[in-house]
């Protein structure tokens, strides 16, 4: 399986100087240089254009004198061409090739191709007194069909071979690469002999780290200190040393710390130490003055979390001034189970942090919410209001128990206490408490009383207040000003007091979603505005019946360049004084109803203009706003006369993010046939892969047959242009690229390497349909087929037999009514697997089998569950 991988990645390191494209495909075989792979990137499609004389053609090729053209032919023979032609000449380069990655890939190929005829030449190989390479080779081949037996006989010769010191020294290697005790002996023998250098002692500890033998560490430290060793073998002594988990080696790899090339590496694989390394990294951090270094001690105690460190844990996040430092300590509480949760209630009493009020709402259950509950209701407590913003967190899922506790906070004699309750009931939407916050109303505390009006409007149906739209105009010419007016209306029989922050720039607070013409939904183009917090000033009281009346410039945020019907509705969230400021005051979000207006088409004379515009130089800076513009007009006109000005933009000019937008722009001329030239030449040169995957959608895009011998070319490069042409030739009607690579695809993830299967899983993702711009803006629900692809590969990452019978179960799973059958499969990770699935959906069939993980040990576990079992409960 590993053979197909390397077919996709011969095609990045084998090039060529010349970059003519009707080069023959030997010499594009026989090509060298990295950097031109565009170019020959396509010699798979051109093999595969011979048909039947491809496998005779690389036959041949195989005794060619340039090892890249013997590399290309074995590797194409290996993956493509499951032919018992080829197997002559796959066991020929077998028993007699020089060059050993050959030999590796035309073994795999031969078991792999015919396991029936391949195992007893393989197996041939093992019976006879052979060099000990070419038996690896052929074990490692047989391993690939899983034949117990010819492993068991390879190392039953190697245990024989120990005997004689000409083979022991090999055999010994290799037994311990079978993690095979009885090469122990050897190995601790000729570690200390003298006459062995200091690379075949490096090489036999590294063997004796196979068995955690500590008798080694002592060689892998002295290669540690080494400074003449190179980083990357310095990274394996590293890997060897944590693999063996003696604690001398820890000051060591502490030490290792200071060096940035190995840094990361040490950080990545130490916390395997566990608890043994929290003191020690604690110490090293308050000696070290390296920012880097403490970064990489706090990355590494975020992942070291056993119960035993608590202790030690509440004493850093006590004494410590480092938010980053804080946060990692909540975090590792949060993984600790029951007891990271006291430990955060213990902390977050005496120093609180946001990430503690996090951490403390990621668990879930009654006694959870009592328990935060508890320090919001102690009048003694001086971080009540942190405490009640918390129980917020526990969402829709806990509400029933955080709303028992509302009355008592309500009731609390402290003003604030009682605006951050009415925040909490705003938030949870506790429509219960109507008649005790009417009461409020009567306060004589102004900003209590605005406070409870507001949030009454909040929870109220219907709406007390009311959001409309009108156009100054129902018609407008083409590149006129085109203006709205929206009114806020006080509909309720009580005065409400909201801010009149942020009612004249579209923001996430005020939203005005613009449907075009062509069904697709304008992008903002105005300034970006942040505010503050309202002040009082900013606010106004609305009595019953007043509105607010507010006109903004549409034409001025958004380019309305379409002629035609534009649809518009605005989303509005306005601040509502009495809730404090900030986010807190956030009240709910209004919709105003939907309001339509017209743009008429452009006059010949404003046409002439336009082109006037594109036929200026656009690297003049003082005319390329201008001219882009005009483009982007032109584009939305669909007219022909932007493509010169477009590609001009797009090819000529270094500033890529214009090159793309100008290319995006280009690619909506999907009907003008005459760019597919344009398109194909530019999957031919070297861009970027975001230049790369326009053309090929601009292509799919165009219904033009001539699309399809470039893409098929790209469908061949590897990486993501192969899944990116594959889609494109699928909306040509051309499903054969991507069925290929789904079937490859299938079949990694069915590959006993881990790696394989992660690789055949990504490419499953991406193979799947992505939503459209009106799909997300019109927020559909997820497609089924895309939840359950994705949750099965949740399921069989890590485990192979698993993945196996999830494919087979899986794969046919495609109706609800197939993943509620999943529930009763004897595995639980499938049961599981499925009931998250049907959960993304809405389906609570499988909600008993998520339950249980909302009280999970680790945090991820338990927000996984809860998202899951909030996607329920919102159907």
């Amino acid at each position: 399986m590993k053979c197909r991988k390397w077919i996709l990645c011969l095609l990045m390191v084998t090039a060529c100087g010349v970059t003519q494209a009707d080069l023959s495909p030997l010499e594009k075989l026989r090509s060298t240089h990295p950097n031109q792979w565009y170019e020959v990137g396509d010699v798979g499609y051109d093999i595969a254009l011979m048909g039947d004389d491809a496998i005779p053609f690389l036959i041949q090729t195989l005794t060619d004198e340039k090892r890249s053209a013997r590399l290309s032919a074995i590797s194409f023979l290996a993956g493509y061409y499951p032919d018992a032609r080829v197997l002559p000449a796959l066991t020929k380069v077998f028993l007699s090739e020089s060059d050993l990655y050959l030999r590796i890939i035309a073994a795999r190929a031969i078991a792999r191709h015919d396991p029936e005829s391949g195992r007893p030449l393989l197996i041939k190989c093992l019976e006879f007194e052979i060099a000990p390479m070419s038996r690896l080779i052929a074990v490692n081949a047989l391993e690939e069909l899983e034949d117990k037996h010819a492993r068991a006989m390879f190392i039953s010769q190697l245990v024989s071979e120990l005997e004689h010191p000409k083979t022991r020294r090999a055999a010994a290697y290799q037994l311990a690469e079978f993690k095979d005790k009885r090469a122990v002996p050897a190995l601790l023998k000729m570690l200390d002999d003298d006459k062995l250098n200091a690379y075949g002692k490096g090489k036999t500890a590294f063997a004796l780290a196979n068995f955690k033998d500590k008798r080694a560490v002592p060689m892998l430290l002295e290669l540690l200190d080494d400074k003449e060793l190179q980083t990357h073998v310095k990274k394996n002594v590293v890997e060897a040393l944590v693999q063996i988990g003696d604690k001398r080696a820890i000051p060591a790899l502490l030490n290792s710390l200071d060096s940035w090339d190995m840094r990361w590496q040490v950080a990545e694989v130490i916390k395997a130490f566990g608890p043994s390394i929290a003191s020690l990294l604690l110490e090293r951090m308050k000696q070290t003055e390296s920012h880097e270094v403490r970064y990489e001690i706090v990355q590494i105690l975020r992942y070291v979390h056993h119960p035993e460190l608590a202790p030690i844990y509440e004493q850093v996040y006590l004494e410590t001034e480092d938010d980053g430092v804080e946060s990692v300590m909540a975090f590792a509480f949060a993984d600790m189970g029951a007891v990271g949760f006291e430990y955060l209630l213990k902390v977050t009493k005496q120093k609180p942090n946001h990430s503690v009020w996090y951490y403390l709402s990621t668990y879930n259950g009654a006694a959870v919410v009592d328990a935060v509950a508890g320090l919001a209701l102690d009048e003694s407590y001086p971080f009540r209001l942190k405490a009640i913003d918390a129980l917020g967190k526990f969402s829709d899922l806990w509400k029933a128990e955080v709303s028992k506790h509302v009355p008592r906070l309500r009731a609390d004699a402290d003003p604030e206490v009682k605006l951050h309750t009415m925040h909490l009931i705003k938030q949870l939407n506790i429509t219960e408490m109507t008649p005790a916050l009417q009461k409020l109303t009567q306060t004589s505390d102004t900003q209590i009383r605005n406070a409870a009006h507001n949030v009454l409007a909040i929870l109220s149906e219907p709406k007390s207040l009311k959001l409309s739209v009108e156009m100054n105009r129902p018609s407008y010419d083409y590149g006129q000003p085109i203006d709205l007016i929206y009114r806020i209306t006080n509909v309720s029989p009580h005065p409400i007091t909201i801010s009149t922050v942020a009612m004249k720039l579209p923001d996430h607070l005020l939203e005005i979603k613009v449907q075009f013409p062509d069904g697709n939904f304008g992008g903002y183009r105005g300034p970006k505005a942040h505010f503050a917090s309202p002040r009082r000033e900013d606010y106004q009281t609305l009595k019953p019946g007043d509105e607010l009346s507010v006109t903004v410039s549409v034409s001025h945020y958004y380019w309305l360049h379409q002629p035609g019907r534009y649809t518009i509705q605005i989303h509005f969230r306005p601040f509502g004084d009495g809730l404090g400021f900030g986010f807190l005051a956030w009240t709910r979000r209004l919709t105003s109803p939907k309001v339509h207006f017209d743009v008429e088409p452009p006059t010949t004379k404003h046409l002439n203009r336009m082109q006037a515009h594109v036929d200026t130089e656009p690297n003049i800076e003082k005319k390329r706003y201008q001219v882009i513009k005009t483009c982007h007009q032109l584009v939305e006109l669909r007219r022909p006369e932007a493509i010169p000005a477009l590609k001009k933009l797009a090819l000529t000019r270094p500033n890529y993010g214009l090159r793309d937008y100008a290319l995006s722009m280009l690619a909506k001329f999907s009907d003008h046939l005459e760019l597919t030239p344009t398109w194909s030449e530019i999957l031919k040169t070297r861009h970027s892969g975001n230049v790369h995957e326009i053309a090929m959608k601009a292509l799919g895009a165009s219904g033009d047959p001539r699309a399809i011998e470039p893409l098929r070319r790209a469908s061949y490069r590897g990486n993501d242009y192969t899944i990116r042409a594959a889609l494109a030739l699928q909306q040509l009607g051309d499903a054969r690229a991507a069925e290929r690579i789904r079937n490859e695809a299938w079949q990694k993830l069915q590959h006993k390497d881990k790696t394989e299967r992660e690789e055949g899983g990504q490419i499953l993702r991406q193979l799947q349909p992505r939503r459209n711009e009106q799909q997300f803006w019109r927020k559909q629900p997820p497609d089924p087929q895309q939840v359950l692809t994705n949750t099965w590969l949740f399921a069989i990452i890590d485990d192979r037999q698993l993945g196996i019978k999830w494919v087979a179960a899986g794969a046919k799973a495609v109706t609800l009514t197939d993943v509620e059958g999943l529930l009763e499969h004897p595995n639980p990770k499938i049961q599981k697997s499925a009931a998250y699935a049907l959960a993304r959906l809405g389906n609570a069939s499988g909600a008993h089998l998520i339950q249980s993980d909302l009280y999970a040990k680790d945090v991820s576990t338990r927000q996984r569950a809860r998202d899951g079992m909030l996607c329920i409960c919102r159907e």
